[in-house]
């Protein structure tokens, strides 16, 4: 029995002695809320950390000793990390950056790791701040990741002037059957990914023509649509020498919140929701997104546009969401995300109908 316990002792010290800890003992924190990280526990030598959302702030020499570490995720927070956090040789190559750091924690955690890095792949598919390109410096981040580096962010992120010389993927994530996007950068469709692209090109008896294109065009609308039984995700590498222009594109896109108008000259705008395009009657539509734009004379007394893709003309597209507008009561942005009240002004569905706010 003695013996037995001694082994188990044994085995439980060898583990923790490996770095075997949960996430909340492998650290030493410097104040009583855990927002300071001042060093790893003793003997923790991990291949991944963990930092979690409370911490605002990593110091200096912090994980000199994770000979081991490969992978630093970031869960939610925005801490700052301080230089000389890490080993000079430490074998880092994933880092995965949550959805709350800043851009400028961003290039100092970078930063820190320093310029002979193992880095390999950085995921920042979760962002939801504010991408501040401004923060940057292009030519110090190419010192810092080189082209092996694989980055991946929100699509509509995505800027020629971030992360140096590194691979960028924009990720695309369709919450809907059909959107509008519009882009600062050009995406190539490499791998035929399970993402579709139109643009409408005419109209005919109250109906759009979409036709299909290949890549995303930088600062041109375009529609996408998820590939039937595919996945609602995709990743298309930023490509900045590609050129092109989408012929007789009539959608128009934006990269920043921009206010609509009704009518522009003798054209009539209209806005997308839930598979149709329906007037506006002027408002702010959000960034990267895109609004139809038709000569009025053509669509007088039409409340919407069917939506006819032009490989199969001799019907339309029944989309995978069968919901009506009808059974989504209640107020809406048009991204389709549920609000009780619009808290600023803008176009919004209330009721299965368009409605301006001011």
């Amino acid at each position: 029995m003695m013996k037995t316990k001694g082994l188990l002792l044994l085995v439980a010290l060898l583990a923790w002695m490996q770095g075997a800890f949960a996430d909340d003992d492998v650290f030493v924190y410097e104040d009583d809320n855990n927002t300071v990280i001042k060093e790893l526990a003793w003997g923790a030598n991990p291949e991944s950390l963990t930092i979690p959302a409370s911490v605002t702030r990593v110091k200096t020499g912090a994980f000199l000793y994770a000979t081991n570490l490969g992978e630093l995720i970031i869960d939610g927070g925005n801490p700052v990390f301080e230089s000389g956090v890490f080993d000079e040789d430490v074998p880092l190559e994933i880092l995965n950056l949550g959805s709350g750091m800043s851009t400028a924690n961003i290039l100092r955690l970078i930063k820190t790791i320093g310029k002979d890095n193992q880095l390999l792949q950085i995921d920042i598919d979760g962002f939801t701040g504010e991408f501040d390109s401004d923060d940057w410096d292009e030519t110090a981040m190419g010192d810092y990741l080189s082209s092996k580096v694989i980055v991946s962010l929100p699509a509509e992120l995505v800027d020629d002037q971030v992360f140096g010389y590194a691979q960028v993927y924009g990720h695309f994530s369709l919450k809907h059957d059909l959107v509008t996007f519009c882009g600062k950068q050009n995406f190539e469709d490499v791998d035929n990914s399970n993402m579709l692209f139109y643009v409408p090109t005419h109209l005919e008896n109250g109906s759009v023509y979409i036709k299909r294109v290949f890549n995303i065009y930088a600062n041109q609308g375009i529609l996408i649509h998820p590939a039937d039984g595919m996945s609602d995700d995709a990743y298309l590498p930023r490509n900045i020498d590609l050129e092109g222009n989408y012929e007789s594109n009539m959608l128009v896109g934006v990269t920043e919140p921009t206010t609509i108008d009704e009518t522009e000259g003798d054209k009539t705008n209209f806005v997308l929701y839930e598979g149709k395009f329906y007037p506006t009657s002027g408002g702010t539509l959000g960034a990267n997104r895109a609004y139809l734009q038709v000569p009025t004379s053509e669509v007088e007394n039409l409340s919407n546009l069917t939506i006819i893709y032009e490989e199969e003309e001799d019907g339309i597209i029944q989309l995978r969401r069968q919901e009506t507008a009808t059974q989504r009561a209640g107020w809406y942005t048009l991204g389709g995300q549920r609000i009780s009240q619009p808290q600023q002004a803008g176009i919004y569905v209330h009721n299965g109908r368009l409605e301006t706010v001011k």
